[in-house]
């Protein structure tokens, strides 16, 4: 409304407000017991209408308050404002005088961690697919940490069960692989009951296959396992130190090594060779410190 601006702007009232009354009264919509609201809008024979409606929480009126303002310039409104709603919310406002006003520092914001460092040890079942010729089932062991001022840092280790190929044929061979990573964690999000994390890794280990059946005899292979990962994090506190943690990963290896099997009539067919995008997911448990 042209000219009620001039009034009071909604946070100097609240300010002013809980300087009458010495305390904190105002909270987020979603806290609040009670609601006060003021609607102005010009008089036909000049000045100003302010209307105020209190209301609980469920928006039910509890009762209303009207101002009437002869001057033309609503600013001269600003004490009556300030001493209406205050008694609104508190009926003994009337009989207080105005606590001063004082810059307050605002408090500062809470330390990521309680100490300059942070763990965590997981100990987790995982389950992929892309990485073995089946889906495949495995576990790992990983250690977090996470120094002051820095990203997380992890190290782990991963190995896979026995995961089987076979041919047309009576030829199968049995695939293992195991791996160490090294993660950094650049974004994340702490609360007291959950953490996310969005971490990068770097994987390394070996693949080793074992053959039976085969036309032609060959000696068990074993291969490098290089790869790079991106996985997120969900971490939620059970009880103390206890928590639960479950991740999705995306790995791309970096060397897609190709196992193949010799036939009678000396020709090479390929048996496995990773995909350029493997996924795996993780459930774990573990303790979290401090």
């Amino acid at each position: 409304m042209p000219g009620a601006e001039s009034c009071i702007a909604a946070p100097e009232l609240a300010r002013e407000v809980e300087a009458r009354l010495g305390r904190s009264v105002f909270v987020s919509v979603t806290q609040a017991d009670m609601s006060v609201e003021g609607h102005v809008e010009p008089r036909k024979d000049g000045g100003w209408r302010v209307l105020f409606t209190l209301r609980d929480a469920t928006g039910a009126p509890l009762g209303t308050r009207e101002l009437l303002q002869d001057e033309a310039d609503c600013t001269s409104a600003r004490d009556s404002i300030i001493l209406v709603v205050s008694v609104m919310i508190d009926p003994d406002a009337a009989l207080k005088s105005p606590v001063p006003t004082k810059s307050i520092k605002p408090s500062p914001p809470p330390r990521r961690v309680s100490g300059p460092w942070r763990s965590e040890t997981f100990a987790s079942a995982k389950a992929g697919i892309g990485i073995l010729p089946n889906a495949s089932v495995g576990f790992s062991l990983s250690t977090l940490l996470v120094p002051l001022r820095f990203v997380a840092l992890e190290l782990s280790g991963t190995l896979w069960f026995d995961n089987t190929a076979s041919t047309q044929g009576p030829g199968r061979a049995d695939f293992s692989l195991g791996y160490g990573s090294a993660s950094a964690c650049p974004l994340t999000v702490w609360r007291d009951r959950w953490h996310l994390l969005a971490c990068a890794s770097g994987l390394f280990g070996r693949v080793h296959v074992k053959g039976s059946g085969f036309d032609v005899v060959r000696p068990d292979d074993s291969k490098f396992f290089v790869a790079s990962a991106f996985d997120t994090r969900v971490e939620v506190r059970l009880l103390g130190p206890l928590a639960l943690r479950a991740s999705a990963s995306l790995i791309i290896p970096i060397v897609r090594n190709s196992f193949v099997f010799t036939n009678a009539d000396s020709t090479q067919t390929e048996l496995f060779r990773m995909a350029p995008l493997a996924a795996t997911g993780e459930l774990g448990v573990g303790v979290t410190l401090p």
